[in-house]
């Protein structure tokens, strides 16, 4: 007989029927399951939850997403990219065209990296020796932040894990800790900058205004190391304000911590070119940085675009335009996306430093008599006269395609440390990836 549950006696004066299940008047049948949950007070299984099968399938969910999982899995990748990297890193790191000015601390580029290296040189003796391990470590430990808060934040073992290999395999993460270059402490901050935004989104109601804040130091020290840097600085404020979870005065608040420490880290850096040039600012080369990636477009079409009337600037330009046109050879001739990456760094830097900045000192004036921080702004002008060409020329520009490959010549000027393309690929050329 199936077990009851008593409850209140129905009066026979309401003429309730007897039970056909046998159970007395006035009491509920319970369902007996056979399982451990039978007894007075058990009850039918539902349906939706599949058993024993569906169950284990949850558990092994809940272990897959669990916090242990996640840190686990994404520092046992991280761990073994890293050593397999670290140990082919070169002793001692190649030198760029620009690294005398990080070396000298010069007035027109950011201050912060040229500090870590004269840090690094007062711990080391005056050398840079291993200075791409140091590198290499600070983008590692950015690169460790980013993954596992994003694990965290998608609750998912694999995204971490994808991030790091993804990271690693990309040519400029890869090549920049080999070069004396601000590329791996500017990417490490904003790395790490980027997992703290991570940490505040993940947590619930935000992070009481630390993750925010510690992202608003990163993306200020990146600034300081990059002038690119400094369009990052309004991330931690929007991520603040347009936090549903935060009223609108914790919202304001959250953002003034924001505003105040990158503030006052851009102050520093500021103040320390002050004390050291006379001039309070962080610095800035994005004008002849831009110019070498505008360089390498230059056609003959162009030349009479250039600003000074076509004159001096177009003249040593002209000198480029061959350059130019041979390092398109160069990228249209490798045989993947990666070392075609590497070729357009390269030639940037050889545009640059081995072409027009010689042909400018001989041929334009105003250049020569310039300071680097000046010809920044001269670098803008050649940058914007270009692109305006290109942008209303129309289809009857003359941009016809890249000669064969079989034409091309060696590109390379920098620096006999090279970083070595594909081996038995069809260029001999080893190529040297350019800062900017």
């Amino acid at each position: 007989m199936p077990q009851t549950l008593p409850r209140a006696r129905i009066p026979a004066a309401m003429g309730v029927a007897p039970r056909s299940d046998g159970a007395p008047r006035g009491e509920l049948p319970l369902v007996n399951s056979g399982s451990a949950r039978s007894g007075p007070l058990a009850r039918a299984p539902d349906p939706r939850q599949g058993g024993d099968a569906a169950s284990l399938g949850r558990s092994i969910r809940h272990v897959l997403r669990s916090d242990a999982a996640i840190l686990g899995t994404g520092l046992a990748v991280w761990l073994a990219v890293v050593v397999r990297i670290a140990a082919r890193l070169p002793a001692a790191p190649v030198r760029m065209g620009d690294t005398q000015d990080y070396l000298t601390l010069a007035a027109h580029r950011p201050p912060l990296y040229g500090w870590l290296l004269a840090a690094y040189q007062w711990a080391t003796g005056g050398g840079l020796e291993h200075l791409p391990l140091l590198q290499f470590l600070l983008v590692a430990a950015g690169l460790l932040l980013f993954s596992l808060e994003l694990g965290r934040l998608l609750r998912s073992t694999l995204a971490g894990a994808a991030a790091v290999l993804l990271a690693m395999h990309q040519v400029v993460i890869y090549d920049a800790p080999r070069l004396v270059m601000s590329e791996s402490l500017f990417l490490a901050l904003v790395l790490a900058g980027t997992g703290l935004l991570f940490r505040h989104v993940r947590r619930e109601g935000g992070d009481r205004g630390g993750s925010l804040a510690g992202a608003a130091a990163c993306f200020a020290l990146a600034a300081a190391t990059r002038t690119t840097g400094t369009a990052l600085l309004l991330l931690p404020l929007l991520v603040a304000l347009l936090d549903r979870r935060l009223r609108p005065g914790a919202a304001a608040l959250r953002a003034g911590q924001c505003i105040a420490v990158a503030g006052l880290l851009l102050i520093l850096a500021a103040a320390g070119n002050w004390a050291r040039h006379g001039r309070f600012e962080i610095g800035s080369f994005a004008g002849v940085a831009l110019l070498g990636k505008a360089l390498i477009l230059l056609e003959p079409a162009d030349l009479p675009a250039l600003p000074s009337g076509g004159g001096a600037a177009a003249a040593a330009a002209a000198k480029t335009v061959p350059v130019a046109a041979e390092a398109r050879r160069l990228i249209a001739a490798q045989p993947d996306l990666g070392h075609r990456l590497r070729a357009q760094l390269q030639s940037t830097e050889d545009l640059r430093f081995a072409s027009f900045f010689p042909a400018a000192e001989a041929h334009w004036p105003e250049w020569r008599d310039a300071t680097w921080r000046d010809r920044s702004d001269l670098g803008l002008d050649v940058v914007g006269s270009h692109t305006a060409q290109d942008r209303t020329a129309g289809p009857g520009h003359p941009r016809g395609p890249a000669p064969p490959a079989a034409t091309m010549r060696p590109c390379g000027h920098i620096s006999s440390q090279a970083l070595p393309l594909v081996e038995g690929s069809r260029p001999t050329e080893t190529l040297v990836p350019s800062e900017r």
